[in-house]
């Protein structure tokens, strides 16, 4: 009996060691096994346009590399077109007046052309003026119509949906090829095949109907800018013929004279900025990385939501920087994480980087911060090492088991063999 116990208690020991060995097996392919690791971007950046405009040039892909400075789009922007034909109207009026002061006093028998041309002005001025109005209203009558014709189009495709839906639970399905097919069955059918195409129609219906929404949207800021543009010029040249009779009695004095040409110069040199602007107007990345994504296509019209980035040529002397309210390079970004709304261009910084790591909670006491971490990704030769940084406090679970983020901080830029988004393994030491 006494030897009955004691062979008892050695079994039971040694099945608590080979449970035990098991435990510790487990425990070391655990810890030893590699993690895997997400390459991630420094930081990602929203790059838009201020201003609404047509987009005539996307030279750059999503994935595509890119150096700082680089043009990534270019538009077309009606209000900078504006302010050049404003300018130039400006241009030309201080020509004249620069001409009135040094030239002979007019005779008086000129003064009533002067009056004629004012009049004139005046009266291109009400009908650009009524013009603009006309525009303005037509475009919005426009615009509503085809909103109707969209919401219209979506209220039938919602009610044949309704209506397949509920006579339809399981699609369109054909009866059975066999001789004992109900009439029901086959009127079902019919009915199932029929309300499916109507689907589809309503479908086709509402694309087309958004498409000429779009369309007409279009062309209501298009005509609008020329309206624009029309009115700005009609009283540009009211200022012109009123000025002219306010000079046009007398010479000007040295003084005056200086001054008149020095304000020619200054709007001149504004004039050629504006210009500069007006035919080389690009978006550029403000620091080297890789293009997450482009948003848009040429030809269509991109909103102003965003901070703008915008290339500047150098300001000549007497131009102004602040041309149209247009921002600086440095003002041209934001941070993706705040943007609510798609980006024309989402640009990942790439001269710095970091991987993230899913790490089981039975392993987090492996990774202390600033331990060393390999990194190895399939498909690159090289491998790269890192620092444990931040751990996310949220937890997730997988399979029943809880994991959370642990970010390594990287050296240096992010080599041009690696791009944000590959995977591979971290093994810790």
């Amino acid at each position: 009996m006494k030897d009955k116990r004691v062979i008892g208690s050695v079994a039971l020991a040694i099945v608590l060691v080979v449970v035990l060995i098991i435990s510790v097996i487990d425990v070391i392919r655990v810890r030893s096994g590699n993690l895997v690791a997400t390459v991630q971007p420094f930081e990602q950046l929203d790059l838009n346009f201020t201003y609404s405009g047509t987009i005539t040039s996307l030279p750059v892909a999503s994935g595509e590399r890119v150096k700082e400075g680089q043009i990534l789009a270019v538009e077309s922007v009606g209000p900078i077109s504006q302010k050049v034909s404003a300018n130039e109207a400006t241009v030309a009026a201080d020509e004249a007046n620069l001409a009135s002061l040094v030239a002979p006093t007019l005779p008086s028998s000129e003064a009533s052309t002067l009056d004629l041309k004012v009049s004139q002005a005046q009266q291109a001025v009400q009908a650009s003026q009524s013009a603009f109005n006309n525009i303005t209203s037509a475009g919005n009558q426009l615009v509503s119509q085809y909103r109707t014709l969209v919401s219209s189009a979506q209220a039938a495709l919602s009610n044949d949906q309704s209506l397949f839906q509920t006579a339809c639970p399981n699609g369109v399905t054909p009866p059975p090829s066999t001789a004992s097919v109900s009439s029901g069955q086959s009127t079902l059918y019919a009915t199932c095949l029929s309300l499916s195409e109507q689907v589809a129609n309503d479908q086709k219906q509402l694309s087309q109907a958004q498409a000429e929404l779009s369309s007409a949207q279009a062309q209501v800021i298009n005509d609008q800018n020329q309206a624009t543009a029309a009115l700005q010029n009609a009283n540009s040249q009211l200022g012109l013929a009123q000025n002219g009779i306010a000079v046009a009695t007398a010479k000007g004095s040295n003084a005056q004279i200086q001054s008149a040409k020095a304000q020619l110069a200054n709007d001149q040199a504004q004039l050629a900025y504006d210009e500069s602007i007006l035919s080389s107007l690009m978006l550029r990345a403000p620091v080297s990385g890789v293009v997450e994504d482009v948003n848009g296509n040429i030809g269509g019209v991109v909103g102003s939501s965003g901070v703008s980035q915008y290339y500047y040529a150098t300001t000549p002397q007497g131009a102004s920087s602040q041309s149209g309210g247009l921002n600086s390079v440095e003002s041209g970004v934001t941070n993706s994480s705040n943007s609510t709304k798609n980006a024309l261009v989402v640009l990942d910084v790439t001269s710095r980087w970091y991987v993230t790591v899913d790490v089981p909670q039975s392993e987090l006491d492996t990774l202390a911060p600033g331990s060393r971490v390999t990194i190895s990704l399939p498909g690159v030769s090289d491998t790269f090492t890192g620092k444990v940084g931040t751990f996310e406090p949220i937890a997730t679970q997988v399979n029943g088991q809880t994991y959370y983020e642990v970010r390594i901080d990287m050296k240096g830029a992010m080599p041009k063999s690696v791009l944000p988004g590959m995977t591979g393994s971290a093994t810790v030491g």
